[in-house]
């Protein structure tokens, strides 16, 4: 049998170009992958800004004591919680009446500074063995939140407390405050930005770099998750939203160990001049 040579038409070379040409861009798209978007400075630190506020707010939510200005806080079957002041409550029933603090706070009343300040045993009775001033109690408590520090008398509000509190980051110098940022972990540093006033927060984020920001995004979506709540991970050692003390108090105690150390230098740095100021006087 034979075929017409007409019966297969040749296409023209110009197509058959277009076709090579196509099936190697094929090839060469096939398993590319489409680039991926790079994250701003501008896009971390929104990202930032708002997980920590989101922190925030999921903690004030469950803090319903700091909600409640004065008065009753909530009642059951046969007790209730009144709020006295910021961080002292009583517990009242048919047979209690119990005082419960949470934490060192100060208030003007009638021309004097009243209020209630957390201190170990210890540490008052080194302050009556030294013949101590009123300041000294106050050196040797626990740290007392910026926002009530204005009700002190200036004489008392200057001196330097011997365990230092997150706010007081506020009045240090930048370098020191990025060593309070390289010398804690992430986990850490979360806690201590939840927690801190205003003043202290911004003081340790212009500390932070991008990259530290990165780390510490990561951190803080974990904690909105509540992927490290200990009920899920017991035998994780990531603190989760409500074990906040611990971390505050390491974040303190580091705090401590910078000003010894930074005293340390500064006391040899002025025995070297003086001994090069005498051997010149010799010489």
């Amino acid at each position: 049998m034979r075929l017409h040579k007409n019966s297969f038409q040749k296409k023209p070379s110009c197509q058959i170009i277009e076709l090579m040409f196509g099936s190697i861009k094929k090839i060469l798209k096939f398993g590319k992958k489409k680039p991926e978007y790079i994250r701003t400075p501008e896009d971390v630190e929104r990202d930032f800004n708002a997980l920590l506020d989101g922190l925030k707010d999921k903690l004030q939510k469950f803090l319903i004591t700091r909600s409640v200005a004065s008065g009753e806080v909530k009642s059951g079957k046969d007790w209730k919680l009144i709020k006295n002041n910021n961080g002292l409550f009583r517990l009242e029933s048919d047979l209690l009446s119990i005082l419960i603090n949470t934490e060192s706070f100060l208030a003007p009343k009638d021309g004097k500074v009243t209020g209630l300040i957390r201190m170990s045993e210890a540490s008052l009775c080194r302050v009556l063995a030294d013949n101590g001033t009123a300041g000294d109690f106050f050196s040797l408590a626990d740290p007392i939140r910026s926002v009530y520090l204005k009700y002190l008398p200036g004489d008392v509000r200057r001196r330097d407390p011997e365990m230092p509190g997150i706010d007081d980051l506020s009045g240090w110098d930048f370098f020191d405050v990025y060593q309070m940022v390289a010398r804690n972990s992430p986990d850490t540093l979360v806690h201590v930005l939840i927690h801190a006033s205003p003043e202290a927060r911004e003081k340790i984020k212009e500390q932070l770099s991008v990259r530290k920001k990165e780390m510490l995004i990561s951190e803080m979506k974990s904690l909105m998750s509540g992927a490290n709540h200990p009920s899920m991970n017991p035998h994780s050692r990531i603190r989760s939203l409500l074990e906040y003390e611990d971390a505050l108090l390491i974040f303190r105690k580091k705090m401590h160990e910078y000003i010894l150390e930074k005293k340390l230098r500064e006391r040899k740095k002025l025995q070297l001049q003086g001994a090069l100021e005498n051997s010149e006087h010799e010489s």
